[in-house]
């Protein structure tokens, strides 16, 4: 069975004077033993702020906050669910999991930040991840999404740091097959919408089971 996690939520509410770069971090010690760091370093995310012209924005959302279970020898396609509340361009690209605002962790060849896993390739308009593992353990992750405003100005930037679970599995994954029977769409792709915000809109998804009884 999969093991539980508890979530915990800080909120507060600063005053931010205009600047042109702020940054505001968090940090904790220590990861769980992984595949591709080495050690157990400390946990360290950051974001960034240019309110210069008096602007309020929201960084990106993240509809996925959860820790991925997923299975080796498997083509794993995982987007986080990244969304812009103020509607500006987000960039996105894989950096390297941090210790502070300075250091970089230590990986294990032939790992690194821009590749966490051998052949992992991140789309930098939607941020899906596509890769596959072969040895199971877990794995870290770390996407740096990058919001541009209308003009092309860099707004801000958000670090996502995530950890994949890999493990041997049973049978088959299911396979999922291209969306169809769209409608309410502006636009769309074999696995992906384009939806005006506030629009309401329907898909078709149909998953196959190579194992149903399992």
């Amino acid at each position: 069975l999969n093991p539980g996690f508890r979530r915990y939520r800080f909120a507060t509410t600063v005053y931010l004077s205009p600047c042109n770069w702020w940054t505001m971090s968090w940090n904790i010690c220590c990861r769980n033993l992984t595949e591709n760091l080495q050690n157990t370093p400390g946990i360290y995310a950051e974001a960034t702020l240019n309110n210069f012209g008096g602007v309020c924005d929201n960084s990106p959302r993240f509809a996925d906050n959860g820790v991925p279970f997923l299975c080796i020898n498997a083509p794993i396609s995982y987007n986080p669910g990244a969304s812009d509340p103020n509607g500006n361009n987000m960039l996105f690209q894989l950096v390297d999991a941090r210790l502070d605002s300075t250091n970089a962790v230590l990986y294990r060849a032939p790992h690194s930040g821009v590749e966490p896993i051998p052949g992992v390739y991140i789309n930098p308009i939607s941020g899906q991840l596509d890769f596959s593992v072969s040895v199971a353990g877990n794995y870290v992750v770390v996407i740096k999404v990058s919001t541009y405003n209308s003009s092309g100005q860099l707004i801000g930037t958000v670090m996502r740091d995530l950890m994949f679970v890999f493990r041997v599995c049973d049978g088959s994954p299911p396979v999922a097959n291209d969306i169809s029977n769209m409608t309410g769409v502006a636009a769309s792709g074999p696995s992906s919408v384009a939806v005006c915000n506030g629009q309401y809109f329907c898909v078709d998804m149909v998953v196959n089971d190579a194992n149903p009884a399992a």
